[in-house]
Order: C-alpha cells, then structure tokens, then sequence
C-alpha cells in the first residue's frame, strides 16, 4: 500500500478542484451527493459529475444502487486507503 501503488488514482483525485474535496466530506461516513454539495457549497451538478468519475475508478459506490433518487455514497476500502495517502500529504 502507499503511493507507488495507487499513483494513477491519486493524479486523478488531485487533477480535479472537487475530487479530493468529495472524498474528505465522505471520509468513513456516508453522503448523498445533496448533503455534500451543501455541506462544501459546490454545484450539485459538479458533485454529481466527480461521483461518477470516482464510481467508475472504483474509489466510491453507492450503497442503494437501485434508487433512483437520493442515492447514498461511501468510499470503498480502495477508496478509504486513498484517504489514508491524501490525508499524509
């Protein structure tokens, strides 16, 4: 773990202005995407959009796939080891 193994996922959480925020509003918690764009006062269209992009690199998933509204996050342990980095830098 560190890193050297996850170097690509931390230039894409750190290429984006709402990526690493998103990850440390979620931290070992839960969020839906409104929570977070209230709580960081960020564009729910933003929020949403980074979502997706971590979804897809496997850093967060959603814990009720089948909503269709009100979906809720968390970070998946990848995503919880990326904390871990980001939180040392």
């Amino acid at each position: 773990m560190g890193i050297k193994k996850y170097a690509d996922e931390v230039a894409f959480i750190k290429s984006s202005k709402y990526r690493e925020i998103i990850i440390y509003e979620i931290g070992e918690n839960f969020k839906m995407p409104k929570e977070i764009s209230k709580a960081k006062n960020i564009h729910l269209s933003e929020v949403s959009r980074a979502l997706k992009g971590l979804k897809e690199k496997e850093i967060v998933e959603i814990i009720n796939p089948d909503a269709k509204k009100s979906r809720i996050y968390q970070l998946t342990p990848k995503g919880k080891e990326l904390l871990k980095i980001l939180n040392f830098k």
